[in-house]
């Protein structure tokens, strides 16, 4: 909490709330495919996302 870059104690809690759901949304992922395979499916749907920005330029 002391290096949170929020000043108001709501705002505080909120960015707190953020990383806690955050992490355990993470470890919920990682226990049903392992951090190799979710990292190879962030990055396939990230260039998947590209192509498509892609395409669109180029049509």
């Amino acid at each position: 909490m002391g290096k949170s870059p929020t000043k108001t104690p709501n705002t505080q809690a909120n960015h707190f709330f953020a990383a806690i759901l955050a992490y355990t949304k993470l470890k919920v992922l990682k226990c049903e495919m392992g951090h190799f395979r979710l990292k190879a499916q962030l990055y396939l749907t990230g260039i998947k996302a590209m192509y498509q920005e892609l395409a669109q330029f180029t049509a």
